[in-house]
């Protein structure tokens, strides 16, 4: 497993973000954790197939294909967000705000970077 350790400078600016910005820094862990459950479960629900249509993602041709699916996924996200900030009205669909847009399409983002780096899966 890989886990990312913060140089000793790059602690000091988390230190000093932290302090100087704790209300944001505190909903912006909060929500990478409500991202992480979310990512768990929808993992637990539909596998891995479904975004890896079934292929082997160690190779070009279908890492290609699944990030084409992902950057369709994406897509539709965005014009929904595009669409509820232009028009500027409330969502019809209650149980979906448009705050699981931005979770949706942040997973989205790791998603593919684990699609592109073979990781997906394994």
């Amino acid at each position: 497993m890989i886990i990312w350790r913060a140089p000793m400078e790059d602690k000091k600016v988390i230190d000093i973000i932290e302090k100087e910005y704790p209300e944001m820094m505190e909903l912006f862990k909060d929500f990478q954790k409500r991202q992480y459950t979310l990512f768990c479960r929808k993992q637990h629900d539909y596998g891995e197939n479904n975004i890896s249509l079934g292929q082997d993602l160690t190779k070009a041709k279908n890492i290609k294909k699944s990030l084409q699916g992902l950057w369709f996924r994406m897509h539709d996200k965005i014009q929904r967000f595009y669409n509820l900030v232009e028009r500027d009205t409330e969502v019809a669909v209650k149980d979906d705000p448009l705050e699981d847009v931005f979770m949706d399409l942040a997973n989205y983002s790791i998603i593919s970077f684990l699609v592109k780096t073979s990781k997906w899966g394994r």
